[in-house]
């Protein structure tokens, strides 16, 4: 029995569970409580084998350092919660999970734009992918999601099955 895991962290971020002995699929917003997050991870973890594809941490050109802080602080705690729980953990690049699904944006940013140009076009990237990933999801999982963390944190699931079936004691 396996029971695998997609994370997409952060304060928006989701977890999501599917285990191959029932063939079920759990999702839930992250807790933002280290004790609920750890009971969470603790209560999944007692009967299974557990394979968790968690999208590996970045930071961002413009983002705060406060907000870095705090979401590094968090990720620390869900790595070693992760592993204190005997979970197996494998970090995935965003690209890499983006890529293996083709997640791309149609929109292309001229190298000869200027700022504000290339700034607008970057935001209708993001919303354009985000939309995309929604879809899949949906699309992959047979759901009517309209979170893009949650979709993230599902196609994340679904890329760690494909890629790490073979990594349980089954």
């Amino acid at each position: 029995m396996t029971l695998y895991v997609g994370i997409d962290p952060g304060k928006s971020g989701y977890i999501s569970f599917y285990s191959t002995e029932s063939n079920e699929l759990e999702y839930e917003k992250l807790p933002s409580n280290f004790d609920l997050l750890y009971d969470l991870l603790a209560g999944k973890n007692q009967l299974y084998d557990s394979i968790c594809g968690l999208e590996k941490a970045t930071a961002y050109k413009g983002q705060g350092a406060r907000s870095i802080n705090t979401y590094l602080i968090s990720y620390g705690a869900l790595l070693g919660f992760l592993e204190i729980l005997d979970y197996k953990v494998y970090l995935i690049p965003p690209r890499t999970w983006q890529a293996y699904f083709n997640l791309k944006s149609s929109i292309t940013i001229s190298k000869k734009a200027d700022r504000k140009t290339k700034n607008k076009l970057r935001y209708q990237q993001k919303k354009e992918l985000k939309q995309k990933s929604i879809e899949l999801a949906n699309k992959i999982w047979g759901l009517n999601i309209k979170d893009h963390n949650l979709a993230d944190s599902l196609l994340i699931l679904k890329y760690t099955i494909e890629t790490y079936k073979g990594a349980s004691n089954e």
